[in-house]
């Protein structure tokens, strides 16, 4: 948007923000949703000053009250950045979370978890979804028509489980998370035991 593009200099040109790979992340925008990272508190300080002296310049009214902090890195700058009053953005505290959403992916301060957290977040998902159209079919015989079944599967289920996940790095154990969710939904809409073979059932599946 082009009323984010002063904003975007501000802090461009300040040399605030982090550098990952040669590229400039101070400020990251998507439509009205953004996201800033600093090296440390002192720059992140800088470029709370910058949001707040574009607002008052350009009379922009940002929802400083939702500001979300994710710090990265060792506990005690966490408990440091906690503790410090003056750190607030437009009068208001910021919000500390162990994980912050933003473009529907999760990052959690502990990076380890982010992949997890992402994959379980999805799979909640597909399995409402997965519910709303299937319904009462799954591990019922005869249940919903294979073909009719496996169209669902294809244009609504698979991509569901897997939509934005692409964007982050994924470990073994949401990969065995994918795995056992995708083989237990085989086995439910073909009726079959917890304990058989997905094997024979991707055969018939195509």
């Amino acid at each position: 948007k082009l009323y984010n593009i002063p904003l975007w200099s501000l802090i461009e040109n300040s040399g605030l923000g982090a550098v990952i790979l040669e590229t400039s992340v101070g400020l990251i925008l998507v439509a009205d949703d953004s996201i800033s990272l600093a090296q440390d508190k002192i720059r992140l300080k800088g470029i709370i000053e910058l949001y707040e002296h574009y607002s008052r310049l350009y009379n922009v009214k940002f929802a400083f009250h939702k500001t979300d902090l994710a710090v990265f890195g060792d506990r005690q700058t966490k408990a440091e950045m906690q503790t410090d009053d003056t750190l607030k953005i437009g009068g208001e505290r910021l919000i500390f979370n162990e994980k912050n959403e933003h473009l529907g992916l999760w990052q959690c301060t502990d990076i380890k978890k982010t992949a997890v957290e992402n994959v379980r977040n999805r799979l909640n998902k597909t399995s409402k979804k997965m519910f709303a159209m299937m319904g009462s079919s799954l591990s019922s015989a005869p249940g919903m028509d294979l073909d009719t079944a496996r169209i669902l599967y294809k244009v609504n289920i698979k991509p569901s489980m897997t939509a934005g996940i692409q964007a982050i790095h994924i470990t073994n154990e949401s990969l065995d998370m994918l795995e056992t969710y995708e083989e237990g939904l085989m086995r439910s809409i073909f009726d079959q035991r917890k304990e058989c073979s997905v094997t024979p059932l991707y055969f018939i599946w195509g």
